[in-house]
């Protein structure tokens, strides 16, 4: 039932500084503050806040059920921005969950959450607002701290200082979560974005058991700045996040706990701080190296636009290929590079019956000695280096440690990954967990992950199996409309398809659809078929995705994420994915990039075009 609102009379509401001199024990305070960036676009950014905040409406409330056990929503607070501040003051005799909304102009309706507590520090909220050359983006945080806790004997705090670093994030923005298995999916926990107030912050929640976490920290828009940082959370635990010893990242420290144990034993080692701190040196030489191969390619394109137009053609294609990493599992990892050789095409060709006639192109026909000849670089092997460390220490942990709660978070660290190349070693460690933990704990954090690795190492196997010269499965799925679409019929009334898996969520598919639309016009009265496979989790994403992006192919879906069982059949760990096949469902290209798709077809359909 949607609760109603009922209003209860305000003790206090400011738009500045309270002055009620109400001294009250239970005394609770809730301010916002108006924080703008992006002021270079002074005139209008200036019409804008004066707009916005004048007519600005913030709302405070929460929920409770009352006497006939229905659910109401309580108004404690509304009000509007004054001089770019607002303030209430009130009392409460129990922690709270409040609701902080704020519409300012034509903005979108913000929320963000809040615990007031009885003897509570003040709760301050920050409303961000990003003046851009053309639109405005607006953000509702948390300022400085978000006290969640309503407990001390569970509650753990998250806290840093991002003074250290070497690039200064004025605009910095700090995020808790992690992920529970619930009926056999992964979910998302997460605590409410706070905003840092002078480089400090503080988190502070409620756990009941130990658990793995990632703490983001983000600097965008105002600096690009992304760290992922792994910490162990639990009741009573104290993490800090600072800087580095090259003040390039971030890393998270504990004096204690599980925390200790589980990462600072490894990552404060001495060896492993020496190679971190030349991985970042190396990292740093190889983007200025980047970036000055970027300038000169784009001098060279522009160079050649009134000159040579083969060179054009050259930069136009590389452009249009530009790198664009795919999305990968939840939890798993692409397998490492020794693994990923196709067994078929190593110890040389093998085709499926009906595909001998399908040519091995070059640089596919001997990959073992195309890896070789690939040139690593330093800040490549590095971090292979820093992996192999951090891999080898909670391998340890995760076989010999005495607390078996420390061997199930090493395991949830990600102890055996799906590339590592002992990943079979991780069953003898789960099997060990599920005999000495508690019933419900195997339940909810022993099994999903070890069902999980037997189907990855599945997934791996058809991966390894789907090279140039095999054959597909077949597959019968339906579109949003429901009408049922069969891979064979498609193959039977075109010479060339294209199996691409894609998701509405996945921005490297996407943001290959204009060049896949432009190929489907020019090629498809010629026999030239995508077929798209949706693996979004669920059917109104997928059709919003549809509709959106207006496919002109034929689009299906198996809304079942990286599980369902077309997907694991074409070994399906990353997105986009795609396979190019004859007519027969041979294999003639995987994971081809926009660039030699567009080459192929154009070759196979020169003489028809001329």
């Amino acid at each position: 039932m949607k609760p109603t609102i009922v209003t209860v009379g305000l003790l206090c509401l400011y738009a500045t500084v309270a002055v009620c001199g109400n001294e009250s024990q239970n005394t609770y305070s809730i301010s916002g503050t108006y924080v703008p960036f992006g002021l270079e676009n002074a005139d209008r950014a200036k019409d804008s806040s004066a707009d916005d905040l004048d007519s600005s409406t913030i709302l405070v409330t929460y929920d409770r059920i009352n006497d006939t056990g229905e659910s109401e929503r309580i108004a404690l607070a509304s009000g509007s921005f004054i001089d770019g501040a607002f303030r209430f003051e009130g009392e409460i005799d129990a922690p709270t969950e409040v609701e902080i909304t704020v519409q300012a102009g034509n903005h979108e309706k913000l929320t963000t959450n809040a615990l007031i507590s009885p003897y509570g520090e003040e709760v301050t909220f920050a409303y961000v607002v990003h003046y851009g050359v053309v639109a405005d983006t607006t953000n509702l945080y948390l300022l400085g701290n978000a006290r969640r806790s309503k407990d001390q004997t569970t509650k753990f705090t998250v806290s840093g200082d991002l003074s250290g670093l070497e690039e200064k994030l004025p605009f910095a923005t700090i995020e808790v979560w992690w992920r529970e298995w619930v009926a056999g999916e992964l979910e998302t926990r997460r605590l409410g974005t706070v905003m840092a107030e002078d480089d400090v912050f503080l988190l502070e929640a409620d756990i009941e058991e130990p658990t793995v976490a990632t703490v983001f920290v983000s600097g965008v828009p105002e600096v690009y700045f992304l760290s992922f940082i792994d910490v162990v959370i639990e009741p009573e635990a104290a993490i800090e996040i600072h800087a580095n010893n090259s003040a390039k990242d971030l890393v998270a420290t504990a004096d204690r706990g599980s925390h200790d144990r589980l990462i600072d034993s490894w990552s404060q080692s001495t060896k492993y701080s020496a190679k971190s701190k030349a991985y970042d040196i190396a990292y740093a030489e190889y983007q200025d190296r980047r970036i000055a191969d970027m300038r000169a390619e784009r001098s060279e394109l522009q160079d050649a636009e009134t000159g040579d137009s083969s060179k054009t053609m050259d930069a136009s294609t590389k452009t249009d290929s530009e790198e664009s990493e795919g999305v990968q599992e939840d939890d798993g990892e692409q397998p490492a590079s020794q693994e990923s050789v196709p067994e078929t095409l190593a110890s040389g060709p093998s085709f499926a019956e009906g595909c001998e006639h399908v040519p091995l192109y070059d640089g596919q026909s001997a990959p073992d000695e195309a890896i070789g000849m690939v040139d690593e670089e330093q800040h490549e092997v590095l971090q292979r280096d820093l992996d192999g460390i951090r891999e080898a220490a909670l391998q340890d942990i995760a076989k010999y440690a005495d607390n078996p709660m420390d061997s199930l978070l090493a395991m949830e660290l990600k102890a055996f990954s799906t590339g590592s190349h002992n990943r079979t070693e991780a069953f003898p460690v789960y099997d060990r967990l599920a005999k000495v933990l508690d019933e419900d704990l195997v339940d909810r954090r022993v099994t999903p992950r070890r069902e999980r690795l037997i189907r990855s190492i599945a997934k791996d196997k058809n991966d390894k199996k789907l090279v140039i010269g095999q054959k597909v499965p077949g597959f019968v799925l339906s579109t949003v409309s429901g009408d049922e679409i069969s891979l064979a019929n498609v193959l039977d009334a075109n010479e060339f398809v294209l199996v691409d898996f894609w998701a509405s969520w996945c921005a490297p598919c996407i943001r290959d659809f204009p060049s896949l639309k432009e190929m489907h016009a020019d090629h498809n009265e010629n026999g030239f078929e995508i077929i798209a496979i949706s693996i979004d989790s669920t059917f109104e994403e997928w059709e919003e995705g549809s509709n959106e992006h207006e496919l002109p192919w034929v689009s299906v879906g198996e809304i079942e994420g990286f599980d369902g069982p077309i997907a694991s059949a074409y070994g399906v760990a990353f997105i986009p994915k795609k396979f190019l096949l004859d007519s027969h469902g041979c294999i003639l290209k995987k994971d081809p990039e926009v660039a030699e798709l567009r080459e192929f077809l154009n070759s196979q359909y020169e003489e028809l075009s001329n």
